[in-house]
């Protein structure tokens, strides 16, 4: 986990070695709820890039509301 902030957002990147259901989780009804909150909280969600067998999601949320 690396947890970095600016003036203006805070954002934690998530990896860890990937296993068969990560994938339709991330695919899934519940990381797409998450993204929804996420986003009316004026930040976001999303799966990022990663070598074969590595997870990798990031959620980005303001430092102030």
């Amino acid at each position: 986990m690396l947890l970095s902030m600016n003036d203006s957002a805070m954002r934690v990147l998530f990896a860890s070695a990937a296993r068969e259901a990560d994938a339709s989780a991330v695919g899934g009804v519940g990381f797409t709820l998450c993204e929804e909150i996420a986003r009316e909280m004026q930040g976001g969600l999303w799966r990022m890039d990663a070598p074969q067998g590595e997870l990798r999601v990031a959620l980005e949320l303001p430092a102030e509301r």
